[in-house]
């Protein structure tokens, strides 16, 4: 299981520089992390991957985005005053008077 943090650290070097300003991007990727050690076997299974790293590299294209918008938009607690986590987070609902 070592080899999802490397690999999730490697895949995510890329998109480091644009958020390098990020001032909980350990605490993302710990979570991202956690993510796909709990579903990567089966996420292998049912794209039939057989192999772990090709799994996780493929859950990570595949899924990323989406924990992503969920981490910032929903969960980081910068998220109010965090330029990055402006296009994650939820629009605010105009309450009708």
């Amino acid at each position: 299981m070592a080899l999802i943090g490397k690999t999730v650290m490697a895949k995510n070097k890329e998109k480091a520089a644009k958020y390098s300003d990020c001032k909980h991007l350990q605490d993302f990727l710990r979570c991202e992390t956690k993510l796909i050690r709990k579903h990567l076997d089966r996420h292998k299974w049912f794209q039939g991957i057989p192999d772990e790293g090709e799994g996780i590299r493929d859950f990570i294209e595949k899924y990323g985005w989406l924990i992503r918008e969920l981490y910032c938009g929903y969960v980081c607690s910068e998220r109010s005053n965090c330029k990055l986590a402006e296009a994650f987070r939820p629009e605010k609902k105009e309450t009708e008077d």
